[in-house]
């Protein structure tokens, strides 16, 4: 009778077990499409051993523990990678946009500074403005005092003046520093630290309930640690950080203050502060104190201020140009008579205009023979001009041109590798910690085969018993 019992108290045991691990199997095939779940495993434990007449008898298995298969050096490398890929893919809308702001298609990958000029092949941009605006310069001297050559040249002129006014209009929406009001750039840089703080503040929440948990048991709260896990890559697309483990299986969540050390923006349940931007940077402001600077060298936030820092070096670089044209053209067609034909002050893209009307405009010096046309050859000869900043006008702004598409196309080759990289770590992720349906359903065949011999066990002993009362009973 004791070996009966024993036996029926061990089968017990085991359909505990095996139902404990089917459940589990159920879990892991429900969530076979959450990116943030990590697969779960029963760890089975020996409940001990009894002394019987026969010798020490098990008294067989029970369920300990849920192990989640997790790697941590993965998960870690994982946030890392996806900061890395948001830095590059935030850049990639807004490089493309500076290049369309510009009004000029992208170089084929064939020509060089030196070779590219003005095209029809190409859409009609400032380049072509450019040559439209010399060529009808050499017009005008051809026939000063043909009426429509000075109305073709002052029309070419509005024609270059605007687009080279739109073509800065449109990067300093895109530009850092942002003027007063803000542009595109900070509008994202302000979103991009409202979803930050949002976060963080679950992320604190997170950490109390895990703690909550864990206080007693560490390492239980997997389902919880799941939704950590996957609040922590959501919030390394926006910056870079770096996590320290604290009590009772809490993160702290740390970020560069860009001299060496470190801003604390969560620990334990509690968020110290709040993230916001300040003109072309990031300020992180305590709790209680004043405001600390914090740096970022990946995330969507930090690709905003990488962008924003380009595209104004595109807009310095157009200033450059438009100074050169405004100067050299006055120069040579002012020789202290003339008066300037484009205003003197005008001299970056936002402010260039002309002086020069069909009333004033002159071919030759004021009073200087009839038909004279010197002073419009000297400024139709700027176009062939290569001094003008190390080239002619057109080969000058190609360079400008030429700079964004090589940022563009670099920004396209980094995104793609860095692509490669994040698909490569998921991939090995996946291959640990992921789930599969075919392993868990061979898991769960297995588990219904020791449940279903637990039961027959179960069964069976019920029967001997039954029996052995009957028999008793007579």
């Amino acid at each position: 009778m004791p070996g009966l019992f024993d036996s029926l108290y061990t089968s017990s045991n085991s359909l505990r077990a095996q139902s404990a691990a089917l459940d589990i199997v159920g879990r892991n095939m429900a969530n076979v499409n959450n990116a943030s779940y990590a697969r779960q495993r029963v760890v089975f434990g020996d409940k001990g051993s009894v002394n019987t007449p026969l010798g020490a008898q098990s008294l067989g298995i029970e369920p300990v523990a849920i192990q989640q298969m997790r790697d941590t050096l993965l998960d870690t490398q994982v946030r890392e990678e996806t900061a890395n890929s948001e830095f590059l893919n935030s850049q990639a809308q807004y490089l493309q946009q500076a290049q369309t702001a510009l009004g000029q298609g992208l170089y084929s990958q064939s020509g060089t500074v030196d070779t590219i000029s003005s095209s029809t092949a190409l859409p009609a941009g400032i380049s072509a403005s450019v040559d439209a605006f010399f060529n009808a310069w050499q017009s005008y001297a051809t026939k000063p005092a043909d009426s429509v050559n000075k109305q073709q040249l002052l029309a070419t002129t509005d024609d270059l003046i605007n687009k080279v006014k739109l073509a800065d209009s449109r990067l300093a929406d895109l530009a850092l520093p942002p003027p007063v009001l803000g542009n595109s750039i900070s509008g994202q840089m302000d979103t991009g630290a409202d979803q930050v703080n949002g976060l963080l503040t679950t992320l604190a929440d997170l950490n109390r309930q895990i703690g909550r948990a864990e206080i007693i048991n560490p390492g239980t709260a997997v389902d919880l640690r799941d939704q950590r896990q996957g609040k922590l890559e959501e919030l390394a697309k926006y910056v870079d950080f770096t996590t320290v483990q604290q009590n009772s299986g809490q993160l702290g969540i740390r970020v560069s203050d860009g001299a060496g050390g470190t801003v604390a923006l969560v620990d334990l349940s509690g968020v110290n502060g709040s993230l916001a931007r300040n003109g072309s940077a990031y300020e992180w402001t305590p709790t209680a104190g004043g405001a600390q600077a914090v740096s970022f060298s990946a995330g969507s936030l930090a690709g905003y201020q990488q962008v924003g820092a380009s595209i104004q070096g595109y807009r310095d670089q157009l200033d450059t140009f438009t100074s050169a044209m405004v100067t050299r053209v006055n120069t040579a067609y002012n020789s202290g008579v003339n008066g300037n034909f484009f205003a003197a002050g005008g001299t970056t893209a936002a402010t260039i205009a002309r002086t020069a009307t069909t009333a004033n405009i002159v071919a030759t010096d004021v009073g200087g023979p009839s038909g004279g046309n010197d002073r419009a050859l000297a400024v139709a000869a700027i176009s062939t001009d290569n001094t003008f900043l190390n080239g002619t006008p057109t080969q000058a702004f190609a360079r400008i041109v030429t700079t964004v598409g090589q940022d563009v196309s670099t920004n396209q080759a980094r995104a793609e590798d860095q692509k490669s990289l994040g698909d490569l770590l998921a991939a090995q992720r996946d291959s640990y910690g992921g789930v599969s349906l075919d392993e868990e359903t061979a898991d769960m065949m297995r588990y219904q085969r020791a449940y279903q011999a637990s039961a027959k066990m179960m069964s069976i002993l019920n029967e001997l018993m039954s029996t052995m009362m009957e028999t008793l009973a007579r």
